[in-house]
């Protein structure tokens, strides 16, 4: 349509024999190659539309077409979006009357009737498609130059010899170079050609005319919506070879516009035209002789071997990452069911993998490159649980299997005599064995801190479980745990460097889990203190958890729970299980923004009363503390306890209503909200406390009473916030740190974490104090009609000149600078502040 029969030719051989990468990621690439292949059929029928020399006739197959391979594309792929909104704007811009004929309606009812299953589905789970792409993923840098030296690097790299993320052809020298010579004397002008038309579309602008009118405007369009997109996203800018491929939709046509157009410029233009075709495709083919030749001495399906040891070990079932299951699973026929270790890509696999009774049929496999985690790291794990396993190697496959438990016959040892000491936070050592598994110790992952545990008394220790509760990501990157008797002779219990957490015993073989606990078995010995330190590093920031410690004595019988304990375990158990309900839902670690999906699929309040009553009848039952840890978790649970209680009254979770309550107070002491005393209120009455709902209902006003300001005022920011009184002393000295309160009314709900500027003016001075309303619970989560209070220290500074200051408040959003306007107040005030309180500063004595 746009260069001639000749080289729409060129272009069809161009796809048949492209780079080694199109040849290469058309077998492992599904999503792309499905945006690659619709993408070009959406360009084919948009350029038959815009030519004027189509019929009638075949206009009506261009656009059902059109709506065909659009919907069945963008089901399969949103990579498609550039070709879509390209025929869509071309179209619409070239030819505005298509808008007066039914063409355009019915490839749009063939576009929502081909992607019917995708648009259903989006009604089923929220519209998690949209949101998940207007919310994942981080551009990389926010610099142009590098997002655009990511994206043409990643190009180019397909252009010539790469045909997977570091992987490229081994080409002589001289072959080498005329890969360099087509990226120069073709791809180059091909993409100046594309750029000397958007010129093209300025002039057609400035002369009033419409600046899409031909086939070739189209193709440009959509590559330069395909940069475009590219560049605004973390799929372009990652440097992934693959995302690459969506260039191949329109790279073929303006390479063949750009040879059509040199064989025009006379015999010397055709014969330079041939010869850089051949040099193309002759390019394309050599990558392809020299990749074969590679590719000759690797094993063609590395997994068939790692499938048949399986097999042949009575293997029939496994644990493993996702990139290694996926692929055992599918190239075995199933045969051998492959789960990752949270079943997020397969739930049913898991399901079926933990379901397995025989724990000799059940295997982790691991991979050298793939990792996922490194082999060894599973071995010295693995050694620190005490499973004795056997170990195949088959190529970089690492088959762990027959592992043998240790002995069962240990016991629980209460931790009613237990102290500590720490290297690091010392006074928060207790909630490490509080039996309040949201309560932890935290220390920097920065190096070889410590946490020595004192059972009280001498005992036969066996094991020891260091849980992070529902803080799974603060897992120690490395332990050393080491035992005495006496406090001064100590012994290596255990040791790795490497560390996989969550490892543990399911029906007699080890499993992995996301919950970040690290069971350490040992060979008994007698200890009274153990020591327990982080050997590894991580990123800045991220901390080592020890949300719950259980500790292990050598018993005459295994210890066992009671029956209704168990019972209440598996009815809560079930109930979380809920979270994967829609084993094709939305993967919750790959696409964040639908967990709202996953967590509705949960009953809240059964699951926490279930696994309420597992611990209150067995407080030292590890299991239960993980089952409760993994519920808050899956539940929202971020360590703020005002949003935990917001969540669980929304739940209906009316006993965590009441702990979240208390644990407010102690979380944030310098802040009073109203709510607090009506949540427990509403709590006591919906569990039938009806005593205990009347005497809260009297602490609450009284509470009230108390919080009201010695000196009422009034002043409303804008229409969402009232300010109602401070609190200041009548004098202070300079260099002094003075108590205040601040309190307020809600009117209504906030959409942002406001924060409060205080403003003192003096004679010849002025100093100020700013703080984020409400700290970790900000003010977007403030209910409507509620009042709060917040206790702030203020410091007056030593050289303060004595006399009276005036304090004046505003209220401003940090990250956007916008202040909200005072529409009302009963002191003087300017547009964004008024004045509060008035503060005498006094001579030091």
């Amino acid at each position: 349509r746009i260069a001639g029969e000749r080289f729409g030719l060129l272009a069809g051989l161009y796809v048949a024999l492209p780079p080694i990468f199109l040849s290469y990621v058309q077998l492992s690439s599904h999503g792309e190659n499905v945006a690659l292949t619709f993408g070009t059929v959406v360009l084919a029928a948009g350029t038959a539309l815009l030519d004027g020399r189509t019929t009638s006739r075949a206009r009506a197959v261009a656009w059902a077409i059109l709506g065909l391979a659009g919907g069945l594309g963008w089901w399969g792929t949103q990579m498609m979006g550039m070709f879509l909104v390209a025929a869509a704007l071309a179209l619409v811009v070239a030819r505005p009357r298509v808008l007066r004929e039914p063409g355009p309606y019915v490839a749009l009812g063939l576009f929502a009737l081909a992607g019917l299953p995708f648009w259903v589905w989006n009604v089923q789970h929220e519209w998690s498609t949209f949101w998940h792409l207007l919310t994942w993923g981080d551009n990389g840098s926010p610099e142009l130059s590098t997002r655009i030296g990511n994206v043409a690097g990643a190009l180019v790299a397909t252009l010539r010899d790469y045909y997977w993320d570091g992987h490229a052809v081994k080409l002589p020298a001289p072959v080498s170079r005329v890969g360099a010579a087509v990226v120069v004397l073709v791809y180059l002008p091909a993409v100046l050609l594309a750029a000397g038309h958007v010129g093209t579309w300025a002039w057609r602008l400035w002369r009033r005319q419409r600046p899409w009118q031909e086939p070739l405007d189209l193709v440009v369009l959509a590559f330069w919506l395909t940069v475009a997109a590219h560049l605004a996203t973390w799929f372009g800018t990652s440097g992934v070879l693959r995302y690459s491929m969506t260039f191949y939709a329109t790279l073929p046509v303006l390479c063949a516009v750009l040879l059509a157009r040199v064989a025009r410029l006379g015999r010397l233009g055709g014969a330079v035209a041939v010869a850089l075709a051949l040099l193309l495709l002759g390019y394309d083919a050599l990558t392809h002789v020299y990749f074969v030749r590679d590719a000759e001495g690797m094993p063609r399906r590395p997994v068939d071997a790692a499938i048949a040891r399986l097999e042949a070990l009575g293997i029939r079932a496994c644990y493993a990452d996702s990139r290694i299951a996926q692929v055992i699973a599918f190239e075995s026929r199933e045969r051998v069911v492959c789960a990752d270790y949270e079943g997020y890509r397969n739930f049913a696999f898991l399901q079926a993998v933990d379901a397995v009774e025989d724990p000799g049929a059940v295997a982790i496999v691991t991979h050298r490159v793939l990792r996922g985690p490194e082999p060894d790291a599973m071995a010295q794990s693995l050694r620190l649980l005490g499973a004795e396993v056997e170990r195949e190697e088959v190529g970089e496959y690492v088959i762990f299997h027959h592992a043998r438990p240790p002995d069962p016959r240990i016991r629980p040892i209460p931790p009613t005599r237990w102290s500590a000491r720490t290297s690091w936070e010392a006074d928060a050592a207790r909630f490490a064995f509080d039996r309040q598994i949201w309560t932890r110790w935290t220390a920097r992952k920065a190096g070889p801190e410590w946490f020595e545990l004192d059972l009280g008394a001498v005992h036969r220790l066996a094991q020891v479980t260091l849980a992070t509760g529902p803080f799974p990501g603060d897992a120690p990157v490395g332990l050393r745990v080491e035992t005495s008797p006496d406090g001064r002779v100590w012994d290596i219990a255990g040791e790795a460097p490497d560390l996989v957490s969550g490892l543990h015993w399911w029906k007699g073989h080890p499993r992995v889990d996301g919950g970040g606990r690290v069971i350490v078995r040992m060979v008994p010995r007698p200890a009274r203190y153990v020591r327990f330190t982080q050997t590894g590093r991580d990123r800045p920031g991220v901390l080592w958890s020890l949300s719950e410690l259980f500790a292990y004595e050598i018993a005459d019988a295994a210890w066992e729970p009671p029956p209704a304990a168990r019972a209440a375990y598996r009815e809560a158990q079930a109930e979380v299980a809920r979270w994967m309900d829609d084993p094709g839902g939305p993967h919750p670690k790959r696409a964040p923004v639908t967990y709202e999906h996953r967590r509705a699929q949960v009953r809240w309040a059964a699951a926490f009363a279930a696994a309420d009553r597992a611990l209150a009848q067995v407080p030292e039952w590890e299991d239960a503390y993980h089952l409760y840890a993994r519920i808050l978790d899956l539940s929202g649970w971020s360590g703020v306890p005002e949003v935990a209680l917001a969540q669980a009254r929304a739940d209906g979770a009316w006993p965590e209503v009441l702990r979240w309550v208390d644990l407010a107070g102690v979380y944030t002491p310098g802040f009073w909200r109203s709510g607090w005393g009506e949540a427990r209120v509403e709590a006591l009455a919906r569990l039938g406390r009806d005593a205990e709902t009347e005497a809260a209902r009297a602490a609450a006003s009284r509470a009230e009473a108390d919080r009201r300001p010695a000196r009422p005022i009034q002043v409303r920011f804008g229409s969402v916030l009232e300010f109602t009184g401070a609190d200041f002393p009548a004098a202070v000295h300079p260099g002094e740190r003075v108590v205040v309160r601040y309190s307020w009314r809600v009117l209504d709900r906030m959409r942002g974490d406001y924060t409060a500027f205080v403003h003192l003016h003096g004679p010849g001075r002025r100093f100020g104090h700013d703080h984020r309303m409400g700290a970790d619970y900000g003010t977007s989560r403030w209910a409507a009609g509620e009042r709060t209070q917040e206790t702030l220290t203020l410091r007056i500074p030593p050289d303060a000149p004595p006399g009276p200051y005036s304090v004046t408040v505003g209220v401003w959003l940090a990250w956007s600078g916008k202040k909200l306007r005072v529409t009302e107040a009963d002191v003087p005030y300017k547009r964004y502040e008024a004045s509060v309180a008035t503060l005498r500063v006094v001579p030091s004595r």
